[in-house]
C-alpha cells in the first residue's frame, strides 16, 4: 500500500538516526512509530531488534534498513527477503524503507508478492525522499 504522510515522517526519522549512528559503526536497522524511535539495532541482528520494538511499542513499526557509512558493500550490504517479511508481517510491522540502489532484496518476486499478501509496504528510499 502506499504510504501515509505519518509513515512517511517516521521513515525519514528512522534514516535520519540510521545515517547518525551510523558513522558509530551502530546497526542497519532503525524501528520508529508514531515519531518515536523504539529500536536500532546492535549486536543482536535485526530480528530480535524488530521483535524488541515491537515488544514495545506494538504494531505499526516504520523500519529502515540503511548501509552505514563506509560500509564495504562487498561483504555487508544491507538486505532483506522472504523471512523479513515474514517477521515484519508478524510482529503488525506498517512498512519497511530500504536504500534504493544500495539495499538487496533477496528472491525479490517472492518478497514482493509475500508484502502484497500481507498488507506490507516495501519502500525504496532515497536522499531525495526526504
Amino acid at each position: 500500500p502506499e504510504p501515509t504522510a505519518a509513515q512517511m515522517r517516521d521513515l525519514d526519522l528512522a534514516f535520519d538516526v540510521a545515517r547518525r549512528l551510523g558513522s558509530h559503526d551502530i546497526g542497519q536497522t532503525v524501528a520508529v512509530r508514531d515519531g518515536m524511535v523504539a529500536a536500532v539495532e546492535a549486536l543482536e541482528g535485526t530480528d530480535a531488534a524488530l521483535r524488541r520494538a515491537a515488544a514495545l511499542v506494538g504494531a505499526g513499526l516504520v523500519i529502515a534498513k540503511a548501509a552505514k557509512p563506509g560500509q564495504d558493500m562487498r561483504f555487508d550490504r544491507p538486505a532483506i527477503g522472504p523471512a523479513t517479511v515474514e517477521l515484519l508481517a508478524e510482529i503488525g510491522a506498517a512498512m519497511i524503507g530500504v536504500e534504493a540502489g544500495i539495499a538487496l532484496i533477496l528472491e525479490r518476486d517472492r518478497t514482493l508478492e509475500l508484502a502484497r499478501a500481507k498488507n506490507l509496504t516495501i519502500y525504496g528510499y532515497a536522499e531525495t525522499s526526504v
